[in-house]
């Protein structure tokens, strides 16, 4: 089956094919040269088991060519699409799932400091719902974030734990706290099979984190600082409970 979509503007910073698995094993293969892409005339091929997917970060101004090819009978969905990506809100806890091996995800965190105030730090964490490999990308310097930066931040999975995290101290000299355009780009690779569900969240200063019920939120605390959360409580009759679990250093809990 073949397949087409034109990108008519240089401007949307991805252009994402995914490939859903109903039944069988389809591959997906995308040119921007060969109207018929195959597995030895494509630029970008996906062909892991199941659901599949292409990301093309800064995609050019052209018509991409895409190719299902089935190793079986097969059933699926396919969804192209190019556009901005999602700006996450401080403290907000933003839940998202990658359907498949190498997936990508992008969002952008927009900087809006007090520029009398002395910068205190960025924390961007990423919660799994289940253990699972995930790399995280951060950038600011007009790009987008990607596996391939050769600068910025990244995370990269070492194991198969529930939450990662990338702090930029404000001593940072490439980070940027005020202005209109201090903005990051975000990037998360699932580096599991199947799918990889997780939350990511981000604060600086004095921003407040939601907290989700049951999910562990990783962080970090300067000396002599605070770091604040909330949890929004919908019933009365339970008990609350609250606990830390310290990597490094010694800290104190109050909940009120």
């Amino acid at each position: 089956a073949y397949y087409s979509i034109d990108v008519i503007s240089t401007l949307h910073p991805t252009l994402q094919v995914s490939l859903t698995a109903i039944s069988g094993d389809p591959d997906l293969y995308m040119s921007v040269i060969y109207q018929r892409p195959n597995m030895t005339n494509a630029e970008y091929h996906a062909t892991t088991f199941g659901s599949e997917e292409i990301t093309v970060v800064n995609p050019l101004r052209t018509t991409y060519y895409i190719a299902v090819y089935g190793w079986n009978n097969c059933s699926f969905s396919i969804t192209a699409t190019y556009g901005d990506p999602l700006t996450l809100s401080a403290g907000q806890p933003y839940s998202d799932v990658i359907p498949t091996y190498n997936g990508l995800r992008f969002y952008r965190i927009h900087i809006e400091t007090d520029p009398t105030k002395e910068p205190t730090g960025l924390t961007l964490a990423l919660n799994a719902a289940v253990n699972g490999y995930a790399d995280i990308f951060m950038q600011n310097d007009g790009t987008t974030a990607s596996p391939d930066q050769k600068n910025g931040w990244s995370s990269l999975a070492t194991s198969a734990t529930g939450g990662k995290y990338i702090y930029i101290s404000p001593k940072d000299t490439q980070a940027c706290w005020y202005g209109l355009n201090c903005t990051y780009s975000v990037a998360v690779r699932a580096r599991s099979y199947g799918e990889f569900r997780y939350t990511l969240t981000y604060y600086y200063g004095d921003d407040v984190v939601t907290l989700e019920p049951s999910v562990a939120f990783q962080a970090q605390v300067a000396k002599g600082s605070y770091t604040m959360f909330r949890s929004m409580i919908s019933t009365s009759t339970k008990d609350i409970s609250v606990s830390s679990t310290q990597f490094m250093g010694n800290v104190s809990l109050w909940a009120g």
